[in-house]
């Protein structure tokens, strides 16, 4: 005997109580709040690396040479463990020399920070020397608007 509603309709009634649904809301209202809070800390921890990655620029190119070379830098944060863990930060700056399209004079730089007590410490630093890397380096170029030579992903010097 039909009852006029659909089956689908039967078995979700049967299945989901109406707890079950607001435990379902609650849970995901919980888990969209964290992921917001935890991005918007992330940003504020990313803010306060940013001016490491001006004085790393400013200690590779002292402002008397700085008009023949182009300069890159990029500011990176996270967590080790999504929500949870440390928090890490990467500086890197990318200099070649001004109009350098076979990015022959290309040399990039990493550091490596640590958030401690609140402020960013300096826990290493290394050369830019994996292709990986130096093709991220690359295409920041491309997308800040500075032409790179298509033969230069091939990474081999000119």
């Amino acid at each position: 005997m039909s009852t006029g509603v659909p089956r689908w309709k039967v078995l979700l009634l049967n299945t989901f109580r109406r707890r079950d649904v607001k435990q379902l809301v609650a849970i995901l209202l919980i888990t969209a709040v964290a992921t917001l809070y935890s991005r918007w800390d992330l940003g504020r921890k990313d803010a306060l690396l940013v001016p490491e990655g001006v004085r790393h620029e400013s200690e590779l190119l002292p402002p008397e040479s700085r008009a023949s070379f182009d300069c890159l830098t990029e500011v990176r944060s996270g967590r080790e463990y999504g929500w949870f863990g440390k928090f890490w930060g990467t500086v890197r700056v990318y200099i070649r020399e001004k109009d350098d399209r076979a990015m022959a004079s290309f040399r990039g730089f990493e550091f490596f920070y640590r958030l401690e007590d609140g402020a960013w410490t300096q826990t290493d630093s290394a050369s830019i020397v994996t292709p990986e890397h130096i093709l991220e380096a690359y295409i920041s170029f491309e997308e800040a608007g500075l032409e790179v030579d298509e033969n230069a992903y091939l990474l081999k010097k000119p």
